[in-house]
C-alpha cells in the first residue's frame, strides 16, 4: 500500500513537470527558444510623451522619448531623471530638452548642469555637461574596491551645489567648480549602511544611516559629524532604512528576533521604529513597533513637481515588461 502511494505521487509529480513544460513551449520559452526580450526597442510610433506644465497650468511643451521607463522619476535641481532601460534620460523642467548621458547606467542626479552617474566601467562615478560636449568628469581609486566603490556609489546623492556619498568610513563631497572639481573629506566613526542613500537636509547638512543602525549628522560647511544618535537596541541590526520626514528622521531598525519583548515584522526579524530631530540628533518620543519600507513595487509616478519653480513634468512612457524564462 505504501508503495503504491508513492508511484502515484511520482506520477503526480512528472505530471505537473509536463504540464509546465508545454505551457513554457506555448510561449516560446523552454532552452534556446525563449523569445522574451526585457528590454525591446521602441519604436517612434510607441514613444512616449513627456509634457512640462507651469505654475499656473498651462502646458509648456511636450516631447517624446523613445525608450521603457524601469524605475520611478526623480528631480534634482531643475531636471527630472527618467530611468529607462535602454538608457537614463535628463529632461529639463522648463525647456523639456532632454539629453541621454553616454556611458551612464544609472543616473545619480544633476549638480551645476553636470549630470553626475554611475558608469558602466570601474570608476566610482562620472559627469558630463547636460548639453555634452567638454567638461566632464571621472573619479577613480587606485587600488579599487569594488564593495567601497558600490557603496558609495548606492550612498551618493546630489545637493545643490555638490555629490556627497560614503565611501568606507569616509564621506566624500565632489563639487565642481569653474577650471576642476574640488574634493572634501569627513571621517566617519562607522560605514553606511548598505544601500540607503544619504538624506539631504538642506545643501550644507546631510544624514547617513549607519551601519552599526546609529544615525548621523553631518555638517558639510564645518567639515565634521554635528552628531549621532545610537540605536534603540544595542545588537546589531539585519536591517534599517531612513527617511526624512520635513525636520525629522524617521527610522526603522530591524534585528533578528530574541526573547526580549519585541514585535515580529515576520521571517524572524523584529522591526522598531523610532524618530529623531534632523537638526540635532535628539531622539524624539520612544521606539515602536514597525514594519519594513516598502519598495517602489508597481509604483511610478506619472508626475514629479519641482517646488522651487512650481513647475510639473508629467511621464506616459510604457512600463518595461516584467517576465523572463525558465
Amino acid at each position: 500500500m505504501h508503495q503504491r502511494s508513492r508511484s502515484r505521487g511520482a506520477r503526480g509529480h512528472r505530471a505537473a513537470v509536463a504540464a509546465l513544460v508545454t505551457l513554457l513551449a506555448a510561449v516560446g520559452c523552454t532552452g534556446q527558444e525563449c523569445s522574451f526580450d526585457a528590454c525591446p526597442d521602441v519604436p517612434a510610433e510607441r514613444a512616449g510623451r513627456v509634457t512640462g506644465v507651469d505654475a499656473s497650468g498651462t502646458v509648456r511643451w511636450s516631447t517624446t522619448v523613445a525608450d521603457l521607463v524601469s524605475a520611478p522619476p526623480s528631480l534634482s535641481n531643475g531636471y527630472v531623471v527618467l530611468p529607462g532601460c535602454h538608457a537614463p534620460h535628463v529632461v529639463d523642467v522648463r525647456s523639456g530638452a532632454v539629453s541621454s548621458p553616454e556611458g551612464m547606467k544609472e543616473v545619480i542626479g544633476v549638480v551645476a548642469d553636470q549630470v553626475v552617474g554611475v558608469p558602466e566601467d570601474t570608476a566610482l562615478i562620472v559627469a558630463e555637461p547636460v548639453a555634452g560636449g567638454p567638461g566632464g568628469f571621472s573619479w577613480t581609486e587606485s587600488p579599487d574596491d569594488p564593495v567601497a566603490r558600490n557603496g558609495y556609489r548606492s550612498s551618493a546623492v546630489v545637493t545643490e551645489a555638490s555629490v556627497v556619498g560614503v565611501l568606507g568610513r569616509t564621506l566624500v563631497v565632489w563639487t565642481p567648480g569653474p577650471d576642476r572639481w574640488e574634493r572634501t573629506d569627513v571621517a566617519l566613526p562607522v560605514g553606511s549602511q548598505r544601500g540607503e542613500r544619504l538624506l539631504v537636509v538642506d545643501p550644507e547638512h546631510v544624514v547617513v544611516s549607519g551601519d552599526d543602525g546609529s544615525v548621523l549628522g553631518v555638517d558639510l560647511a564645518a567639515r565634521r559629524v554635528a552628531w549621532r544618535t545610537l540605536p534603540p537596541r544595542p545588537d546589531d541590526p539585519t536591517y534599517q532604512h531612513v527617511e526624512l520626514d520635513g525636520a525629522v528622521v524617521a527610522v526603522v531598525t530591524g534585528y533578528r528576533t530574541t526573547d526580549a519583548p519585541a514585535v515580529t515584522g515576520g521571517e524572524g526579524i523584529d522591526y522598531l521604529g523610532w524618530r529623531v530631530d534632523a537638526r540635532t540628533g535628539r531622539t524624539l518620543g520612544r521606539p515602536t513597533q514597525a514594519k519594513p519600507a516598502k519598495g517602489s513595487g508597481d509604483e511610478i509616478a506619472a508626475t514629479v513637481r519641482d517646488p522651487s519653480s512650481g513647475w510639473s513634468v508629467t511621464q506616459r512612457l510604457e512600463r518595461q515588461p516584467r517576465g523572463g524564462c525558465f
